[in-house]
């Protein structure tokens, strides 16, 4: 089973459950003193009272909806299960309008107005009809370190500590290998406390060639004696984007380059490591002067410019050319703009407001999709990045110290100087990789299908995108965003998003 579902009603005195009454999320990593410092939640229904305890930092996929009404309350790890079950689908309007903008989610809200993700580090309670929601933990409470130096030193601490707590036991495990710091600081950290994996693997962008990306991982793997293996993405177009739509709840725009490298770990592993977490918080793509300069100016306006142009969303011009053929309603700018402005306002006050914006929202509602949502069918997979000291410590580093000095970076040299000459790939050309030219032909052939049956309402935009493709930077973003609001806009049919959650039956390995 991919995904857990609970129906609660109460009617005439009597409470009636329809699902899974005990369901554990995620990986809980004791600190040894009691507490939890990984990333781990559980509903319980205990046959008087329901109980959902999210992680932390909530970057666990958890919704809910619940009917004032009636005092019905439905708990999944899928919106689309939700939706499936009946759940009113229209689509929160201002959500929408930020997500074809940036291609991901702010805060708790969904693309549906009567679905919401449930809030990081609570407590959701349902007892008799009635529902109460309660921030049980706080975060990001340290003071800033005393210089650059402790920063550096504190990260290397708690970073060691993090993969320290995180052993793979007496399982086989893997590794995810790229060319950027997570994943090799991972690697060598585990090689040091005695852990060898049993392969690393790489993603490939085609039957031939080979990127920067792909090139400093197999020299990593090289030089460290690693076997080392290239996953590539085998199946057709389509096929990838109903998968990865049913893995993520039709909840960002990214992911499709990547089911081919998890597809390979879901198949062949129980065991491994993931980068998400702390790692992006100093040296991600908001962590800039200017970006910092714009939000303590109150220039919002200009600050979301600056964020859409860094997400894998299409410019404007083509949001208004899409908005003009369909029905959707996608909302201005300026109301997007005043979305953004109140989820700022929670993080202003922070030592580095950027990092703190970027992990709640794009960490949490697309790239945690990956290790939480595409692979949560796997047993063990290790997030050390996501460690609850390691967090709190890169948040209270002040954004100045980290424009110039990069913590992550020099903490990876002096922990590794060994590897020191190899240099980090920092322009993500893993996903823009080529095909061979048969299935460059084949994509093609299967998107003017699609827009030509499902996606009709797009078909002359969908066509003048595809003719685009090779010259305009802003047309492939466009297709990808067209498929999006297709198959976000079908689900809200129960029958729809019943049969898109087949797409991600392990069981089902074609994925037809």
């Amino acid at each position: 089973m991919s995904f857990r579902t609970v129906i609660l009603r109460h009617a005439d005195g009597v409470t009636s459950i329809e699902g899974d009454g005990h369901v554990a999320f995620g990986l809980s990593v004791p600190d040894g003193e009691g507490g939890e410092a990984g990333i781990a939640a559980h509903w319980l229904w205990d046959g008087e009272r329901f109980e959902l305890r999210s992680d932390r930092h909530g970057y666990l996929p958890l919704y809910h909806h619940f009917d004032e009404r009636d005092g019905t309350l439905v708990v999944s790890d899928s919106p689309l299960e939700l939706l499936a079950a009946g759940v009113p689908g229209d689509f929160d309007q201002e959500a929408l309008g930020f997500f074809c903008r940036a291609g991901f989610l702010l805060g708790d809200r969904t693309l549906h107005r009567a679905i919401r993700r449930v809030p990081a580090g609570s407590t959701l309670v349902w007892e008799d009809g009635r529902l109460t929601i309660e921030r049980s933990e706080s975060r990001f409470e340290l003071d800033p370190p005393p210089s650059l130096e402790a920063a550096i030193d504190g990260w290397i601490d708690r970073f060691r500590e993090a993969v320290r707590r995180r052993p793979p036991g007496d399982a086989d495990f893997a590794i995810p290998l790229s060319g950027g710091r997570d994943s090799r600081m991972i690697l060598m950290e585990l090689r040091a406390l005695g852990h060898h994996p049993v392969e690393t693997v790489s993603f490939g962008p085609g039957e031939h060639g080979e990127n920067e990306d792909l090139r400093i991982a197999r020299l990593i793997a090289d030089r460290l004696g690693l076997p080392h293996v290239v996953a590539r993405s085998t199946r057709s177009w389509l096929a990838t984007e109903y998968e990865r739509h049913a893995w993520c709840g039709c909840e960002a725009i990214e992911h499709a380059w990547l089911i081919g490298l998890w597809r390979h770990f879901r198949t062949n592993h129980r065991c491994w490591y993931d980068g998400l977490g702390a790692g992006a918080m100093t040296r991600g793509e908001l962590n800039d002067p200017r970006m910092l300069a714009l939000l303590r100016e109150g220039s919002i306006a200009e600050w979301c410019e600056s964020l859409y142009a860094t997400t894998a969303a299409p410019p404007e011009p083509w949001i208004r050319l899409i908005d003009e053929s369909c029905e959707l309603a996608i909302p201005g700018p300026d109301s997007t703009c005043e979305h953004v402005r109140a989820e700022l306002e929670r993080h202003l006050d922070a030592p580095n407001p950027l990092a703190r914006f970027s992990f709640c929202n794009w960490g949490r509602r697309a790239i945690a999709l990956n290790p939480y949502g595409i692979c949560r069918t796997t047993a063990e997979v290790h997030t050390p990045f996501m460690d609850r000291d390691l967090v709190d410590w890169t948040a209270s580093v002040p954004a100045e110290w980290t424009f110039e000095n990069d913590l992550q970076t020099e903490a990876c040299r002096r922990l590794h100087p060994e590897l020191s000459d190899i240099p980090f790939d920092t322009h993500s050309a893993a996903r823009t990789g080529g095909a061979g030219i048969r299935r460059r032909i084949g994509n093609w052939m299967e998107r003017a299908r699609f827009f030509s049956g499902r996606g009709r309402a797009f078909r002359g935009l969908a066509g003048r995108a595809m003719r685009a493709a090779g010259r305009d930077p802003g047309a492939n973003p466009a297709l990808r965003l067209m498929v999006h609001l297709v198959l976000a806009d079908a689900t809200r049919t129960p029958g729809f998003a019943r049969d898109l959650l087949h797409h991600a039956d392990p069981a089902r390995s074609d994925g037809k």
